[in-house]
């Protein structure tokens, strides 16, 4: 019980960022030996904001669970899902190329926009945005810290641009040609 409590969130029950942060670590040394693909996910709930400042923290409290047991349905068992900041999430895709990535958090994006989230009397719709990097191995990043960044830079590029928009970051050995985002 005292390691759940140290490693998960206390409100959405799943893993928090310190623990995130030492799995990335380890997650990423993997990688960086075996090449297998990792993408990062961070995403963020639009105008999340002013749910709490409208509606009170109760039902940004039973917008964060929902959403997170929305989005749950969509993970693969070995992936690792953690809470990150306030509303933000992150999502650790393991093994995975940069096509599945992209498929995985369209789906979750659609999936998000299409719910309805029911408190009493209130039917709310909410969009995420979602900022992803993929990383194929070898030497192209220094550790996990950096991964984060990308995807941050991601998150800033959505902000940018509006809600509800997936930016894509791709590190990699190779040079990414004008005909293909992959490595």
């Amino acid at each position: 019980m005292l390691r759940n409590m140290a490693v998960k969130d206390g409100l959405t029950r799943i893993y928090n960022k310190r623990y995130f942060s030492e799995t990335l670590e380890k997650e990423f040394n993997f990688n960086r030996r075996n090449s297998v693909g990792l993408a990062l996910v961070l995403f963020y709930i639009d105008h999340s904001k002013q749910v709490n400042d409208t509606w009170g923290h109760p039902v940004g409290d039973f917008i964060l669970k929902n959403l997170v047991e929305l989005i749950e349905t969509e993970a693969r068992g070995y992936d690792l899902f953690a809470r990150y900041g306030g509303e933000e999430f992150v999502f650790l895709h393991r093994g995975a190329p940069l096509e599945t990535a992209i498929v995985l958090v369209e789906r979750v994006r659609c999936e998000v926009e299409a719910h309805t989230f029911s408190y009493d009397e209130l039917d709310l719709k909410f969009t995420i945005s979602l900022g992803v990097t993929w990383w194929g191995g070898g030497d192209s990043l220094s550790g996990g810290a950096e991964f984060v960044e990308a995807a941050q830079t991601g998150i800033f590029m959505t902000q940018r641009r509006g809600a509800a928009i997936v930016s894509v970051m791709i590190h990699c050995l190779k040079m990414v040609s004008p005909e293909s985002d992959t490595c």
